[in-house]
Formats: C-alpha cells, structure tokens, sequence
C-alpha cells in the first residue's frame, strides 16, 4: 500500500518512475565435453569397431599390413567390442560406387567408412617413414556419430620396423583407454655384458648386471647400452602392460672391426716372426763356421 501510494505521489509530480530491472535467467549449461575414452561395453552391449588398413609409406607395406592384423586381433579380443575384418571391410566397400573411400585420409570420410559399416568406431591409422632411418606409428579412434576424433596416438620407432608389431598391444590400450592406459605399466630386465652403463630414454640405471626395472609406462622405449671398447648399442622396445620385456644386448668389440693389417697384434706377430727367423738364420750361419773344415789357401790356386 505504502509502495502504491509512493509510485502515485511520483506519478503526479511528474516524476519518472525508474523501471525495475528485467528478471535474470538463469545461465545454460555448459555443453557436454566430447568423450575422450571408449568405454568400456556393459555384458550385455557390443561396440562393432572397424579397423581400416593402415596407410602405408615406401618400404614398410609389410609392416603395416602385419600390424593391422594384429589390431583387429587386439581390438577383437576386448570385452564387449566385435572387430571388423579388414577383409569384411573391402567386401562391404567393394559394393560401392565411390571407390575412394578404400584409401581415405580424412576424419570426415573415415567417418562415412564407419557409417556404411554400420560400425560404432572406426581406427584408422598410418606407417610412415621419418628423418634417419624411423618410422612414425600413429593412430586414430574415431566415433563416425559427429563425426568426434575421440583418441589419438603415435610413437617414433628408430629400430627394424618388422618389430612394430611388438607395439600393437599396448597401442590399442593406449587408444581405448585413453589417460587411463597412463597408469598401466611394465616391466624390463636388460641381459648385457658386466660393466655396462644402461640408459633407457636418456635415464641412466647404472652399470650390469642390473635387476628387473619396473613401472614403465606402456609404450616405445629406448634402450641405450655403451662399454669402453665396444660399439654402442640401441634399440626400440614395446612395453606391454603387466608383462616383462627380456632384452638381451651383445655388444661389438671395435678392434674386431677394424681391417686385419691395422690391428696391433698382428704387426706384434710380425715382428716377432722376423725377429725368431733373423734368429734362427744366425744361428745356423754360426753353426756352419763352427763345424765346416776350413782351409788356409796361400799362393795360387790349388792344383
């Protein structure tokens, strides 16, 4: 009543009437952040994945088909998910008009691969060689709904790329669990001569023997092992979670590589062998004037 007589009393005198701010709404909810792992299928659920053929640079074709077999063994062999063969893969797509959907590169079109799969992921993925004699591993997991690029990884292997195939166990960890594949760990025992200083990924562990090194992360590692008077020794290993990897090192003497005439024992034998034979022909020349007759010739000759 007292407020309604005020507003009025306002009106009369002429006085504007301040208008009361409009009503705050509240404010939206952020949206949903893009899932970032597959989770894991309950009992009764089955995520269909395909996993298309790993795109393949000069020189590592084998490699890289061998490694897609072994993903969609990996990928088949995980609760609640199905693989698509990469052979159902070409029978579905043989059917169709668009042919360059065998050798996409694109999210977009990896996508459309998975929707004429019907699949509820797509991996795809690629083997490529870099700088210095590495090859590049990298893969992508992918909801074809959106579509959402939902994981991605990719390691640098310095060692034969026949070995890749060591890596596609915990790849896919990597790729299906995403931060959660961080904590999963391994195992390694390094088998070398005694007296060598170890390294794995630029981190000195001493000199051998040495024990079992544990809790490393899953994954590509680097193994680096050096010995006064030897070749140094490298190479690229898979760590696979819960497992142990038994390295066995055999390192190279570098007088062996060097040509026979530049080792010093061989020019040690040498002299030796000089020095026994000059040795031995005095010693014969001595015994023949000790033994010999000898004549005394004084005038002409000897009639």
């Amino acid at each position: 009543m007292i407020l309604a007589v005020t507003l009025l009393g306002l009106v009369a005198q002429g006085t504007p009437v301040p208008t009361p701010p409009p009503p705050v709404e509240p404010a939206a909810a952020p949206p949903a952040p893009a899932p970032t792992l597959t989770e894991v299928p309950g009992d009764d659920q089955v995520l269909d994945v395909a996993i298309l053929d790993l795109r393949a640079g000069a020189g590592v074709e084998g490699a890289a088909k061998a490694l897609t077999t072994l993903l969609t063994n990996e990928v088949g062999t995980r609760k609640g998910m199905r693989a698509i063969t990469r052979n159902e893969v070409k029978a579905l797509l043989a059917h169709q008009t668009d042919q360059r959907l065998l050798g996409c590169e694109e999210t977009q079109c990896f996508a459309d691969v998975g929707k004429l799969l019907k699949a509820d992921r797509v991996v795809a993925g690629a083997l490529e060689p870099a700088e210095g004699g590495a090859t590049v591993f990298s893969l992508t997991l992918i909801d074809p709904e959106g579509p959402v690029v939902l994981e991605r990884v990719a390691y640098t292997w310095r060692s034969d790329p026949a070995e890749l195939v060591e890596l596609a166990r915990p790849a896919v960890d990597r790729l299906l669990f995403g931060k959660q594949a961080e904590s999963f760990v391994g195992d390694v025992e390094i088998l070398a001569p005694a007296g060598a200083s170890v390294v794995i990924d630029d981190r000195e562990l001493g000199a051998t023997p040495l024990l079992p090194v544990r809790g490393i992360a899953i994954g590509a590692h680097r193994i680096e092992v050096r010995k006064p008077g030897f070749v140094p020794w490298g190479r690229d290993v898979a760590i696979t979670q819960g497992e142990t990897q038994i390295v066995q090192v055999d390192l190279v003497d570098e007088a062996s590589l060097q040509p026979w005439y530049a080792r010093w024992y061989v020019w040690g034998s040498a002299i030796a062998g000089v020095a026994v034979v000059g040795a031995s022909v005095g010693g014969v020349l001595a015994y023949n004037a000790l033994t010999s007759p000898a004549r005394l010739v004084v005038g002409g000759p000897e009639k």
